[in-house]
């Protein structure tokens, strides 16, 4: 499907997924981003997933607490997309992102 024909779909349901390495930073840009896109685009945000302090290099997705809780929930259909701020939040590695595009 398109982007376009999908963000027209009336009543889609979303998550937010943010993620920061280093216990300095924080997910409010990208929270605030990605709200500000569902906004735009009538997308209900139900509920966000945030790893904190958590590498996208040295941990592997399983090691990631709530990207597992994500893909969990996504198995059960009860949102339509993730929102993330950029892909990188989700994955470093290619084959990572091939992994979670997989399932």
């Amino acid at each position: 499907m398109i982007l376009s024909e999908f963000l027209n779909k009336e009543g889609l349901k979303g998550v937010f997924y943010g993620r920061h390495s280093t216990n300095v930073q924080n997910v409010e840009t990208q929270r605030h981003i990605c709200y500000e896109y569902a906004r735009k685009y009538g997308i209900t945000i139900m509920e966000d997933f945030v790893d904190e302090g958590v590498s996208a290099f040295k941990k592997s997705l399983d090691k990631r607490q709530q990207l597992d809780l994500l893909q969990k929930k996504a198995r059960e259909r009860n949102f339509d997309c993730v929102l993330v701020y950029k892909a990188d939040r989700l994955a470093r590695r290619i084959d990572q992102h091939m992994q979670l595009w997989g399932e």
